[in-house]
């Protein structure tokens, strides 16, 4: 990648491809994209001692032999390139905001890093140049821990395990592998409420379980309800601005029902407060807005934890809606906190950086701040 040092390939080449592991599936197609290239190569016509020399003798082979390597080597060593891209929602200044993959590709040195399902480092990226940042204090003589991808906030231990063992070939032992894992997963605090008494449903053979009223409940009845739920949250967000009446009044029932078959610290009730809060802002009611939002960043820190980019996004809105509303005091405050976030997992020249203290700028420059 772009800002390598001239020996980094020699380092690349000895990146482990793992060839063993990798399904025959997979081998057969690398090897046959690696040759398809060089018969190209070879059926090119030659064009002085440009590309078309590739194609005799031992610098083809050599050639084939490299892509064939480096094609390997992508299922356990390539980097996904994301960049923070508006997803569209939101209302005119308040946008949101969602990391996408653009692209893919080798880094020598981010390689090298190992693991952690609960790392110390967060990476980002400005077109093909790669920047890893700490997100912690990182003492002499400890390890520079880099995410692959499962992280703890977002998957269970065994969900992290087999999808690193699929695409990785290794059994993660991480500390947090560790601490989930030790004495087997920990069961959920709670992942279903009793609709008729409103105590939590404990799993069991055969279902879930009422604690209280020893009601059984089917799993297939619960998990139609909340996909059926989710369906309905999706539904009324992508309503346009021409209908956000009824999009308002499907959100508010959404949430009656959330409320009613989800415990309290489920992260739905966020994803709906975050709704509710786009709609508010749709029609102007900062107020409004600026409270679900509230009750949405709480919900997105008991999930994703305090130093997350998750967090650092929803600050970001929260601070727009503030700023529109023009609540100098509680926008500064959040800024205050979203800034050193937002520097960390981004850098500090980065658009929303700089968005955020233009922000504070004009609020510093208000008379009457209140």
């Amino acid at each position: 990648g772009e800002g390598e040092t001239p020996g980094c390939y020699r380092v690349m080449c000895s990146l482990l491809t793992h060839r063993r592991s990798q399904s025959p599936q997979q081998r057969f197609v690398c090897a046959a994209t690696a040759a398809a290239l060089c018969w190209a190569l070879q059926h090119r016509r030659p064009q002085g001692d440009g590309v078309g020399a590739l194609g005799q003798g031992a610098r083809l082979a050599a050639l084939g032999v490299a892509v064939l390597r480096h094609m390997l080597q992508l299922q356990c060593n390539a980097q996904a390139i994301t960049v923070l891209r508006d997803t569209g929602e939101g209302a005119g200044s308040v946008r949101g905001m969602r990391e996408v993959c653009v692209g893919t590709a080798l880094y020598c040195w981010a390689s090298l890093l190992n693991h952690s399902c609960q790392p110390n480092t967060t990476a980002s990226f400005q077109g093909t140049r790669i920047t890893l940042r700490a997100t912690q204090p990182i003492p002499a003589g400890e390890q520079v821990l880099h995410c692959y991808g499962p992280h703890w906030s977002r998957q269970c231990v065994g969900d992290r395990r087999k999808s690193l063992q699929t695409q990785y070939f290794f059994w993660c032992e991480c500390s947090a592998c560790v601490r989930e894992g030790g004495e087997g997963s920990p069961a959920p605090q709670a992942q279903f409420l009793c609709r008729p008494c409103g105590s939590a449903l404990s799993l069991e053979e055969g279902g879930y379980r009422c604690v209280r009223c020893a009601q059984l409940v089917p799993p297939q009845s619960l998990q139609q309800q909340l996909q059926q739920l989710r369906l309905q949250m999706e539904g009324a967000g992508n309503m346009d601005s021409t209908h956000t009446d009824t999009a308002l009044a499907q959100l508010q029932q959404c949430q009656a029902d959330a409320q009613s078959l989800l415990p309290a610290q489920h992260p739905l009730h966020g994803e709906i407060d975050d709704s509710l809060a786009r709609v508010y802002a749709t029609h102007g009611e900062w107020g409004a807005a600026a409270q679900h939002l509230q009750r949405s960043l709480h919900a997105v820190e008991l999930q994703y934890g305090a130093g997350s980019v998750e967090l650092a996004q929803q600050l970001l809105k929260l601070a727009q809606v503030l700023f529109n509303s023009r609540s100098v005091c509680e926008a500064e405050s959040v800024i205050d906190r979203a800034v050193p976030l937002l520097t960390t997992h981004y850098g500090a020249d980065h658009d929303t950086v700089a968005e955020l203290r233009e922000m504070r700028s004009c609020l510093q420059s208000l008379p009457g701040r209140r």
